[in-house]
């Protein structure tokens, strides 16, 4: 039989009684059941997984989640003590209306083996802020969902850049905040489209461009096995090549009204330049470091003395692929003598 107690604010609007109450990590999961699929959305334990790097850290929190009563679990409350009783015969108390992956990411962190158990000890003392609706039918709960989720704007596209969970993300977010005075020639715009006379970079060129040199890492992290001390390995050398890259290209910028007519305008000078980097350290070192990824990218340093003008006229007559062969073959030739 489950039986629990919390302290609470209890809203009632004749309707529905609403409580908002404070739920620790531990209780929580003990408590908790993601209701049926056809309530709401099925959960992705991929995304859900990411998530735990996030709030697994002592500072930060999730946003409330949206709960109902189950309809097998009696409620009392206590209006002198505000405090909530819930019992019922069987283990699982509440449901989750909305917040679904919020809640697995937590469900899923508790029973983590990559954790040590006294740090998993102090995250299940952590709290969860819930919003609960008691008795709510299958249908008023599919009727909540759809109204939460169905009528804001859609998430538009350089917002979800901005909040990709991973670690090439973070590289770039981490770089531009501690690099502000670049800010001003990064575009953040939602469509993430080089338009007339633009002067600054898409965001998506660095995130992109982060993906290729971290693949290895990005895919260890979505499968936790990165511990959180090492979340930093490459930073140093990520800071070093765009510290470089921005200030030619910003230096270039500053004399000019645009960049569309540069090799500056286009995403694959970016992204080649960060996957050829990677296929040499990972050709002539076992393990790639902050320090062999610097010393590669120190010898493409003389690719970036060309023209940028006249080598997108070249890239420019080519198609599709041959545009990224191009660019390689050209990387080649000018590297030689650092090789």
């Amino acid at each position: 039989m489950g039986v629990k107690k919390f302290n609470c604010i209890r809203i009632n609007d004749f309707l529905n009684n609403k409580y908002l109450l404070k739920i620790k990590y531990k209780d929580l999961v003990e408590i908790t059941e993601i209701n049926k699929l056809s309530v709401n959305r099925i959960v992705d334990e991929t995304k859900a997984s990411k998530m735990i790097s996030f709030i697994k850290q002592n500072n930060k929190f999730y946003p409330t989640i949206i709960m109902v009563v189950s309809d097998k679990c009696d409620l009392e409350y206590d209006n002198t003590t505000s405090t909530l009783l819930l019992k019922s015969n069987e283990d699982k108390l509440l449901g989750v209306v909305d917040g679904q992956h919020r809640y697995k990411s937590i469900e899923l962190m508790l029973k983590s083996q990559e954790i040590e158990d006294d740090k998993k000890d102090r995250l299940k003392e952590k709290e969860q802020a819930v919003f609960l609706i008691d008795k709510l039918t299958n249908q008023q709960q599919r009727d909540l969902f759809l109204e939460i989720n169905g009528t804001p704007n859609k998430v538009k596209k350089g917002t979800q850049l901005r909040l990709d969970i991973s670690t090439y993300n973070y590289y770039g977010l981490r770089f531009l905040n501690e690099n502000s005075e670049y800010l001003c020639n990064i575009n953040f715009d939602e469509d993430q489209v080089l338009k007339k006379n633009e002067k600054r970079l898409p965001y998506k060129f660095i995130l992109k461009s982060n993906a290729q040199l971290l693949k290895d890492f990005e895919n260890n992290y979505e499968k936790n096995l990165i511990p959180e001390d090492d979340l930093n390995k490459y930073y140093q050398s990520i800071e070093e090549i765009w510290k470089f890259i921005l200030t030619r290209v910003t230096s270039y910028m500053s004399k000019s009204d645009t960049i569309k007519d540069t090799v500056y305008s286009l995403e694959i000078y970016y992204t080649t330049i960060f996957d050829e980097i990677y296929k040499k350290c990972k050709a002539l070192y076992e393990d790639i470091t902050d320090e062999n990824i610097k010393a590669e990218f120190n010898k493409l340093k003389p690719f970036f003395d060309i023209d940028p003008v006249e080598l997108k006229k070249e890239i420019d007559k080519l198609f599709g692929s041959r545009k990224v062969e191009c660019i390689k073959k050209i990387i080649e030739e000018h590297t030689k003598e650092q090789q």
